[in-house]
């Protein structure tokens, strides 16, 4: 037999061992799977991606090198993205680094940054840390893209010393 109680607010004890907790028993559960209202602040989710993939290049054109995907729980999400980029040019140049938040509907919503300034055969991890507004709770790709001085050969996740080198996304979702 099924059995349905309708409450305005649930309160756990004020006093004692659990004040202020609502306890669900071992062997139950309490199921959220309808929606659950995660209140301003609250950590909603953290995913991390890694590649070790090798793309290299030697023009001035911007390239592809790394699509991740994450998939935003909220449309008005403060997403935070700490970017750890692994270059290897292989001579003393720049290379620049544009990071977007893609949608799927091509739509370019973000830019930034350069990668630094390298020596010749030095491989060079790049650490950035971003934010931006979800603006979809859609499946959406971080579209990183490098470019190097025209004739340079460049790399990405290369290490000269021992073959591929990894480079990471980590993403903070938080509710706003």
């Amino acid at each position: 037999m099924a059995s349905e109680l309708t409450v305005q607010t649930l309160r756990g004890p004020t006093s004692g061992a659990d004040a202020n907790k609502i306890i669900i028993p071992p062997g139950h559960t309490l199921d959220a799977s309808r929606g659950l209202e995660m209140p301003a602040g609250s950590l909603v989710q953290i995913k991390t991606v890694t590649t070790d993939t090798n793309v290299n290049w030697s023009t001035a054109a911007w390239n592809d090198v790394w699509r991740p995907v994450f998939t935003p729980k909220y449309s008005d999400s403060l997403l935070t993205f700490s970017i750890n980029i692994n270059v290897l040019n292989e001579a003393s140049n720049t290379t620049d680094l544009w990071v977007g938040w893609r949608g799927l509907n091509g739509q370019y919503n973000y830019g930034f940054g350069k990668a630094g300034n390298l020596s010749g055969w030095n491989q060079n991890n790049n650490s950035i840390t971003y934010s931006a507004t979800a603006n979809t709770v859609e499946e959406n790709s971080l579209w990183i893209q490098l470019r190097a001085a025209s004739g340079v050969a460049s790399y990405f996740n290369y290490n000269s010393g021992n073959g591929n080198a990894r480079s990471s996304v980590t993403m903070w979702e938080t509710r706003q």
